[in-house]
């Protein structure tokens, strides 16, 4: 199939009549597939339903930004990217943003943040303002300015100081990111445990565009396939399916009772590959996902964008003949990665004759 399309598109560029396929008017989401590459994790919006797995947990009405874990996109270009780095892809710049919006920052100790910032150890206690602050608060104006030449590394072998964290310092807003040396050029993922971090921790994380950290983003807006037909949960085994997973792979047939899904179609045009295609609801169909300590079920679906997220039919209508596309998402930690279980967040709606990306 892939293939097949692909020379299919070869043909159109040298036809010159890609265009008319490509260059749409852009629509809302609700109607039609939204510029993904533009798009950021606070465009999500919040999350629909509750759900669980494992020990994460989450509640319907919930911003994305406080589910998703730095660990669901590990696999991506973000682990390698600094908070500075991220404000100045939105705009800001380190100095415009307090530590108390790093808020995973209040429970670092001053031993761990020595650990963590390479050049921070040879770095004089007078010149990171906020541990002379927090020393000052703790033990008094004498103590710090005593210790003024003292190095953090230094300070960090003396259990009276070694185990002081930033969130025993109340004026957290009034110092920077940069008032930290080394902090705001340091990797994500040179913190320890940075895999369970929500987006939320990380000042303007919420607001960067996917493009900017996913690698495999396929972003180009190809209408590959039409929403001919939306059937509700009566129909059963169903078995010219492109839906499944990474585990099972995605012509997982539907073998049950309660198969809702939507029919496609071919567009005009374009080669007769999908007359028939029945893309299975989420809904109505789990399959295996996850790797190595996480592995479980997912609602089935596929990855027309990227495999950081899954996009997942629901909420099939077949009266009203549309359909709701969501997208899911995973988190990872050190023994493996999660099935696609975190969602639905929702992405667009179809009505009968619309088109659907599938991809290749």
């Amino acid at each position: 199939m892939v293939s097949d399309y692909l020379k299919h598109l070869t043909t159109l560029l040298l036809a010159g009549t890609l265009a008319s396929f490509v260059l749409l008017p852009p629509r809302p989401v609700k109607a039609q597939t939204p510029n993904f590459a533009e798009l950021s994790i606070s465009d999500l919006g919040t999350v629909m339903r509750d759900g669980s797995f494992g020990d994460i947990s989450w509640r319907a009405g919930t911003p994305a930004s406080e589910i998703l874990q730095l660990g669901t996109f590990s696999d991506t270009k973000l682990p390698q990217m600094s908070m500075g780095y991220i404000l100045k892809e939105i705009g800001l710049s380190p100095e415009q943003v307090s530590l108390e919006a790093a808020s995973f920052l209040k429970k670092l100790s001053l031993k761990d943040f020595v650990d963590t910032i390479p050049s921070l150890g040879s770095t004089r206690l007078k010149q990171v303002a906020p541990f002379k602050a927090l020393i000052k608060q703790q033990f008094g104006t004498d103590v710090s300015e005593n210790l003024s030449n003292r190095t953090l590394s230094q300070l960090s072998q003396n259990a009276n100081f070694s185990s002081l964290t930033l969130e025993e310092l109340p004026t957290l807003n009034n110092y920077s990111l940069t008032s930290i040396p080394g902090l705001s050029e340091l990797p994500i993922d040179k913190f320890t445990d940075w895999e369970s971090l929500p987006i939320s921790n990380i000042p303007g994380l919420d607001q960067l565009p996917f493009k900017t950290y996913l690698s495999d983003l396929i972003d180009v807006n190809l209408p590959l396939a039409m929403a001919d037909v939306v059937f509700s949960d009566e129909e059963a085994n169903r078995t010219n399916t492109i839906t499944g997973s990474y585990n099972e792979g995605f012509q997982v047939p539907c073998n049950q009772s309660n198969c809702a899904h939507l029919e496609l179609g071919d567009l005009p045009g374009w080669p007769k590959l999908m007359q028939g295609k029945q893309w299975i609801s989420g809904d109505s169909q789990w399959v295996s996902g996850g790797s190595g300590c996480l592995t479980g079920k997912e609602p089935t679906g596929r990855h027309p964008f990227s495999k950081s997220f899954k996009v997942v039919l629901n909420e099939t209508d077949e009266a009203a003949g549309q359909a709701q596309f969501s997208l899911y998402f995973r988190f990872a930690i050190f023994c493996g990665t999660s099935p696609y279980i975190i969602g639905p967040f929702p992405f667009y709606s179809v009505k009968e004759k619309d088109t659907v990306i599938v991809g290749f």
